[in-house]
């Protein structure tokens, strides 16, 4: 079964909230082995989600994560008001 938006964004949302939650880290060797754990998560899934539809757009599905760290997407993947 092919994956939707809906799918994209639910994944999209999961990886932007767990980057945030490194973001509160405070031992930096830790943040950065973890950061760089979900960073290539996020670059093996955009791999699958290729295969699974020709549609995704990895820039713009990392552009979604980043927006959800960041606080700019809430955890609905809402777009917030600043």
């Amino acid at each position: 079964m092919a994956m939707s938006a809906k799918d994209f964004n639910a994944m999209g949302i999961e990886f932007g909230l767990m980057l945030k939650e490194i973001n509160y880290d405070s031992d930096p060797h830790s943040k950065a082995k973890r950061t760089h754990v979900v960073e290539e998560a996020v670059t093996r899934f955009c791999r699958v989600a290729t295969v699974s539809n020709s549609a995704f757009d990895k820039e713009r599905f990392v552009d979604y994560v980043t927006d959800v760290m960041n606080g700019e997407r809430n955890a609905e993947g809402k777009k917030v008001n600043k």
